[in-house]
């Protein structure tokens, strides 16, 4: 459980058939990978890769690896992977000789040469694609989407409604994500061009935590930083109507269609705080820590030269990945408003997000989905109230349901994710909503994180989450934050208790309960 599950932990219906799709080989993740170079199996046009288990998106490991070139002998090696689960977040396949097959020797050739020209065709394109997303893809797609909020869904006919619905899904998800999501791929390259560049210097542990370090304070573009403008919200330097103007398409639970936006529901946004906290220190550039790195590796000048650039594509994707995301979420916005519209009109008080959208036709002519709606809700319901584990084996079913605990009594092992030591007391929360007022210098532990998190973040000195990885909301906004992290840790959020106090090592992904 991680990709998707980061930010759609439990997706409606509705929203899992619109998502399933977009993340396929037909929507516009697959589409992305293609205009990259990259030809991914037919199974994931049809299949995807992620599956929904009891409710919750699961990464399947045997279909992952035909996302990137059909045919290749590669996999997951299983056997280890269920040996030590936790290596099962954010793995790499390896070469498996058992796959090789006549059919990948004919092909071997051709497969070369794809895998040559993806390789061109991305350093080719992230030399020139974060001005175009700036200049030209991002600013088009807002005019856009300010243009259409100017439309009245009220006012149109059903079949109206059907149709700006498909448009907006289609414009959003297929059209603009194809380029919007450029920037995750950019990013990873060039950091694991960073890591393998530095390893020899370095060595593999060091130049791991050195790359992680280097991400600490990116921030994405002004206009969506987001974090930022919550801490200013939250420390008063921001009024509400400020705040909603920029950002009254985000929302907590962002991913799920059936969550209202801050525009719909203003109350869910953090108060200022009775003492606003001071505006915080700049830490060192990241160009400061890269010539310090430089330094500490002694590479020639040849060297040092190709890293740099590497460097500097990871900090303007790391920055440009969650800019894209904050327009894709216009995008989706609407999507939930012509849902919202639908649900309205025929009086469902949100059993619209337990259809799927091949059935909005026959809703608006009529059919009586009154029954599958509450069935629906009933099965959805069931099936999130049995414990899953993180990673979950298919000859080990019986896990489903098994209470899932950290092992490693009171020191455990998890992905580090943003750099730095911190201790603090614990501030063990499933619900952002239910903290209490006026604490400080904790460390947060939790689930996932959205955007509904962050303001928690503000007075954080930690951060411990059951799921997530490098690129993970989380990660990105801790090390904006400057805040030390773990995550991969199934179930510690139920097993440990607020007060206790924990150390939080996000070089090495140690967590240490310091008392009982």
């Amino acid at each position: 459980r991680y990709n998707l599950a980061e930010i759609l932990p439990a997706p409606t219906p509705m929203t899992w058939a619109i998502v399933r799709r977009f993340m396929s080989g037909r929507g516009g993740y697959g589409l992305m990978l293609r205009d990259l170079g990259f030809d991914p199996d037919p199974v994931i046009d049809a299949e995807g890769f992620i599956d929904l288990v009891c409710g919750r998106p699961y990464v399947n490991l045997s279909r992952e690896p035909k996302l990137y070139f059909r045919d290749m002998p590669v996999g997951h090696p299983f056997s280890v992977l269920k040996a030590n689960p936790a290596r099962a977040l954010y793995p790499q396949p390896v070469p498996d000789p058992e796959r090789i097959s006549a059919r990948f020797l004919l092909r071997l050739p051709v497969i070369v040469w794809k895998m040559l020209r993806s390789s061109s065709r991305i350093r080719r394109q992230s030399r020139i694609d974060a001005d175009r997303l700036r200049g030209q893809v991002f600013p088009a797609f807002r005019e856009e989407v300010q243009a259409e909020q100017a439309t009245d869904p009220a006012a149109l006919a059903p079949a109206e409604l059907l149709d700006r619905l498909r448009h907006w899904i289609r414009r959003t998800l297929d059209d603009f994500a194809r380029r919007s999501l450029r920037p995750s791929v950019y990013a990873l390259t060039a950091l694991g061009t960073l890591e393998q560049g530095l390893k020899p210097a370095l060595g593999p542990e060091r130049a791991a935590a050195a790359v992680r370090e280097l991400l600490t304070g990116v921030r994405p573009d002004p206009e969506a930083d987001l974090p930022a403008a919550l801490a200013a919200l939250t420390a008063g330097r921001l009024t509400r109507a400020e705040f909603l103007a920029r950002f009254g398409h985000r929302g907590p639970h962002e991913m799920e269609l059936a969550e209202p936006r801050w525009a719909e529901a203003p109350e869910r946004l953090p108060s200022p705080a009775a003492e606003a906290a001071p505006p915080e220190s700049a830490p060192a550039s990241a160009e400061d820590r890269w010539q310090a790195l430089l330094a500490e590796a002694k590479l020639n000048a040849r060297h040092a030269e190709r890293l740099s650039a590497a460097f500097r594509q990871a900090i303007t994707y790391s920055a440009l990945r969650e800019t894209g995301k904050h327009y894709l979420m216009m995008g989706y916005a609407l999507i939930r408003r012509y849902l919202v519209e639908l649900d309205r009109r025929y009086d469902l008080r949100g059993g619209i997000f337990y259809l799927e959208p091949e059935e909005l036709p026959d809703l608006v002519a009529g059919a009586r989905l009154a029954a599958a709606v509450a069935r629906r809700r009933q099965e959805r319901a069931l099936a999130l109230s049995l414990d899953v584990p993180v990673v979950l084996f298919s000859d080990d079913l019986e896990a489903i349901g098994r209470p899932q605990l950290p092992a490693g009594g009171w020191t455990w092992q998890g992905t580090p994710v943003s750099a730095g030591v911190a201790e603090g007391p614990a501030l063990v929360l499933e619900d952002p909503a239910d903290a209490p007022a006026g604490l400080e210098g904790y460390v947060l532990v939790c689930p996932s994180t959205d955007p509904a998190w962050v303001p928690l973040f503000v007075r954080a000195k930690g951060l411990v989450m059951e799921v997530g990885g490098i690129l993970s909301h989380g990660a990105i906004v801790a090390r904006e934050f400057g805040l030390p992290a773990v995550a991969g840790l199934a179930g510690v959020h139920r097993r440990l208790r607020t007060g206790q106090r924990v150390r939080v090592d996000g070089n090495s992904g140690l967590v240490h309960v310091c008392d009982g």
